[in-house]
């Protein structure tokens, strides 16, 4: 699920949000940051003091450069190993010499994970907010610049209020590094927030859309699966499908009630309460 944006298509809000939350010196490296590195290493020692110490305030800042980020989103190597993170500084100078600031931040913006199947700006946007990514408002830029170290987890459609709360602190990021005043950051944060309503959302738990995933698990490559991108034609029309789901289900709560079957069978509700391990 993925849109590729021109650079000029992409709000300057976003962009100065994504720089200040992910990588603040992106314009004076090139493409390693030593001054980073140090303070994430610095970080990385706190955390585990915090750790030890009972404390739960762990700093989630990193030393990765924008430029370092883009390599990992690219290229297959072991990110975690010693060698993995020497690969990632060199790919990452390599690419730096190879393209202006312009342009690797375009390649990064379009390759972005926010999510289920969601790639890009464009798509997070169009998914998130309903609209292009050039018409992203300052807080609705915070809010998705916010939730990409954790997309699953501050996702608005389910968490709405810890996406609200890593938009106030981007917004506090853009603040201190002068992006924007503090009077702007401010009005960003009073924004009505206009989360594309659940009846517009993919339905996730569909049985065709699950078939169809078992069969493109099968087709498809899982590197071309995970950058996205693709458009999958289907004969399925979806108010059709959703409609006979929905009479299905009505149908089989209909035979949940009668007293025959109850007698023998659990219902679906009481299934869906026992852990899967245990469920016959």
């Amino acid at each position: 699920n993925r849109y590729l944006a021109k650079f000029e298509n992409v709000s300057d809000d976003f962009i100065k949000a994504l720089i200040a939350r992910e990588d603040t010196r992106f314009y004076q490296h090139s493409g390693v940051d030593l001054r980073s590195l140090g303070r994430a290493g610095k970080i990385m020692v706190s955390n585990v003091y915090e750790k030890f110490a009972g404390g739960d305030q762990q700093n989630q800042q990193g030393g990765s450069t924008l430029s370092m980020q883009l390599a990992e989103n690219s290229f297959r190597y072991d990110g975690k190993s010693i060698d993995g993170k020497f690969l990632e500084m060199a790919l990452a100078k390599k690419i730096e010499a190879n393209f202006t600031k312009k342009q690797i931040l375009e390649m990064y913006m379009n390759r972005i994970f926010w999510g289920g199947s969601i790639r890009g700006i464009e798509s997070a946007s169009r998914n998130y907010f309903e609209k292009s990514a050039s018409e992203l408002s300052l807080g609705e830029s915070a809010m998705l610049a916010g939730i990409i170290s954790a997309p699953t987890a501050f996702t608005p459609f389910r968490h709405l209020d810890r996406a609200i709360r890593k938009r106030d602190i981007t917004l506090r990021s853009m603040v201190q590094y002068k992006f924007i005043t503090q009077a702007q950051a401010d009005e960003a944060k009073t924004e009505t927030i206009h989360i594309r309503p659940p009846e517009r959302r993919m339905n996730k738990k569909s049985y065709v859309m699950s078939t169809l995933k078992r069969e493109l698990d099968i087709i498809l490559e899982k590197h071309n699966i995970k950058m996205g991108g693709l458009t999958i034609k289907t004969t399925l029309d979806y108010e059709l499908q959703k409609n006979a789901e929905h009479a299905l289900q009505n149908h089989l709560r209909n035979i949940e009630t009668k007293p025959s079957y109850l007698q023998l069978h659990q219902t679906h509700s009481q299934y869906s309460t026992i852990k899967p391990n245990n469920r016959r």
